[in-house]
């Protein structure tokens, strides 16, 4: 509910920061999380993460998660971590271990708190990648910040999709494709007299793909599932005081 430094805080906690995570060869949060020792399950549009034995549920319910996923701080509603992308992040700050006392009885493994970036002062930059493969894989990520006067931005927003696999014996893979996977976030900030700031963050995540399993045969499938998810989150917020 304060900052700290993490020398002075007395519970196990990890913090990603940007330059790890740019040098990084993740792709998304989950990958993120997996590099840095956690426990990761890759389950179609969600993407699970266990700390400590606790783990969070495949649906993606927040109330029934043991590992509490924030943005920002604030609920999202969702325990799914790949609700941002890595265009945009500052920082993500993991707690290991029980936090009920301050954050509630979805925090008995940990929490998972992901920070956004802010723009700065009458500065401008951004960073535009792309990125092809096989079976159609592409990928788009492009990110924005700044300042203007007193407003500062910035943004991030990734996508990409791809095509069926092809197994080693040409024959396709059915209903193994992502159609698209797009991540959003835009920070906004109205600054006046000096210390205050009047803030609105804006995040979405969707996902549209499907996933095949129990073969009888290679292009004839026993189950198969699809997966079509979107999800978005609208933060208020204000900092300040007066000005002594």
């Amino acid at each position: 509910r304060s900052q700290e430094a993490l020398r002075e805080y007395t519970s196990n906690v990890t913090v990603i920061n940007a330059k790890q995570s740019e040098l990084s060869t993740a792709n998304n949060m989950e990958e993120l999380m997996a590099q840095n020792g956690f426990y990761t399950i890759n389950q179609g549009a969600s993407k699970l993460v266990q700390i400590r034995g606790m783990q969070t549920p495949s649906m993606g319910s927040e109330m029934q998660s043991p590992v509490l996923v924030l943005l920002n701080g604030h609920r999202t509603g969702s325990s799914n971590v790949n609700l941002i992308g890595l265009a945009n992040i500052e920082r993500v700050e993991i707690i290991r271990g029980p936090s009920a006392v301050q954050y509630g009885p979805s925090a008995m493994g940990g929490v998972i708190n992901i920070i956004t970036k802010r723009g700065g002062d009458n500065t401008f930059n951004a960073e535009l990648e792309g990125g092809i493969g096989s079976f159609n894989l592409h990928k788009e990520s492009l990110a924005v910040n700044g300042g203007i006067a007193d407003i500062d931005f910035a943004m991030g927003v990734i996508n990409y999709g791809r095509n069926d696999y092809d197994a080693h014996d040409g024959d396709r893979i059915p209903k193994s494709a992502i159609n698209h996977s797009t991540n959003f976030n835009l920070d906004l900030g109205y600054n006046f007299n000096e210390v205050n700031r009047l803030g609105a963050n804006i995040n979405y995540y969707g996902f549209d793909g499907e996933w095949g399993a129990g073969y009888s045969q290679r292009n004839n499938l026993t189950s198969w599932g699809k997966y079509d998810l979107s999800n978005y989150h609208i933060t208020f917020m204000y900092d300040g005081g007066t000005l002594n």
